[in-house]
């Protein structure tokens, strides 16, 4: 799965979200291959209102990063 729907509402007031992953291109990645996220609101008629990106890191085994 490369993206996935968030029902909202969402932190900006938004009617839902979606959740993209990306590889360290920005090309589209499956979740577990993704090494950044970006997660755009929108509300009611589907207008873009916030757009957040982050980093996806460290080694959930280890506890690090």
């Amino acid at each position: 799965m490369t993206e996935r729907r968030v029902p909202g509402p969402t932190p900006a007031g938004g009617a839902y979200g979606i959740v993209r992953y990306l590889d360290a291109e920005g090309q589209p990645a499956a979740a577990a291959e993704a090494v950044t996220l970006q997660f755009d609101e929108y509300d009611e008629e589907g207008n873009l209102i916030a757009s957040t990106s982050g980093a996806l890191g460290g080694d959930a085994e280890s506890g690090e990063g």
